[in-house]
């Protein structure tokens, strides 16, 4: 996937946002995947994605996330 420079500025910018204000914040990244575009329109959701190559990466973002949520 190309990945745009800009796009881990913005991401940065935020983090260092938030911890200036003492927010809480996750330190998972959900990443822009085509599958994460069509779920709404083919109602799936990423417990339901078809296991492939292209989609392992979408399903292991969000698998991160829960983790690091039932980690708290």
């Amino acid at each position: 996937m190309k990945r745009d420079p800009s796009t881990f500025r913005r991401k940065d910018d935020a983090v260092e946002m938030l911890d200036e204000m003492n927010l809480p914040h996750f330190c998972g990244v959900i990443s822009e995947h085509v599958m994460h575009t069509d779920a709404p329109l083919t109602g799936e959701v990423v417990t339901t994605y078809p296991r492939s190559r292209a989609t392992a990466n979408a399903i292991e973002d969000y698998k991160d996330l829960a983790l690091e949520l039932t980690s708290l």
